[in-house]
């Protein structure tokens, strides 16, 4: 089950840590994103194989937990293993370690197979994708992501953003990687300076395109808490998260 698994040599640059020096999400994300694109890549299920298809893989949930202090310009293993298939969602992990063998965070997602052109999950995968990825039932997995219950009782802020070009993929509506962008910069300054982020966790439900407008109503739902509801057009639910902090310095 070798093809399961792919590993490389990473870092993170000066852009993926804030004036705290602790690194971002956005950083964290990229960097393991680019595995799984190295790995399907190395799999023949590149792009350019997608697009001839008419398929993209899309995000539904992703939690991420950071166990250690991670380094800026610092080369770290990770490694990256495809852990099977369930009804409509595909499972990956991420691992990331140190040079000491040392395991600095973990991440666990789930995916959809996606028809671009009817705008809807693929029910039964084409047979050079399911052979690839049914293997993966046998491979012990991380905790898969729970479901997130939003806590309404308590306020903390609202944000609005409006989509742009820049903001989609190669499946044309809102990425991952720029909701995930969103999210961070909802966050009020006073809770990012005093704290850092100990583990994530998002689910989407629904596309945005260019020229939306998400709101995030952010909540506070606990000590070190923060949940996050992302709407379209005030109105529509399209995404949630919830974000566990811990005090700067421990």
């Amino acid at each position: 089950m070798n093809h399961l698994e792919h590993k490389m040599y990473t870092s993170l640059g000066p852009y993926d840590f804030d004036r705290n020096m602790n690194a971002t999400l956005t950083g964290i994300n990229q960097m393991i994103d680019r595995s799984a694109f190295a790995h399907i890549e190395r799999l023949g299920l590149d792009n350019a194989f997608m697009q001839q298809k008419a398929l993209g893989w899309v995000l539904y949930q992703k939690e991420f937990r950071i166990h250690g202090k991670l380094k800026m310009n610092t080369e770290y293993n990770l490694r990256t293993v495809i852990t099977g298939k369930d009804k409509i969602f595909t499972y990956r992990d991420f691992y990331l370690y140190d040079k000491d063998g040392n395991e600095m965070l973990t991440a666990s997602s789930s995916w959809i197979l996606f028809d671009i052109e009817n705008r809807t999950y693929v029910k039964s995968y084409p047979p050079e994708i399911e052979s690839l990825i049914h293997s993966g039932n046998e491979v012990p997995p991380l905790p898969r992501c729970e479901r997130i219950n939003l806590v309404r009782d308590s306020i903390c802020n609202e944000v609005h953003f409006n989509i742009g070009f820049l903001d989609l993929d190669s499946n044309s509506h809102l990425s991952n990687q720029a909701l995930l962008d969103y999210i961070m910069r909802s966050i009020p300054a006073e809770i990012m300076e005093r704290s850092s982020i100990s583990n994530m966790r998002i689910e989407i439900k629904a596309e945005a395109f260019i020229g939306d407008t998400l709101s995030f109503m952010n909540y506070n739902a606990g000590d070190d808490i923060l949940q996050s509801e992302i709407c379209k057009d005030h109105t529509k639910p399209i995404a949630k998260a919830e974000i566990e902090f811990k005090p700067i310095n421990a």
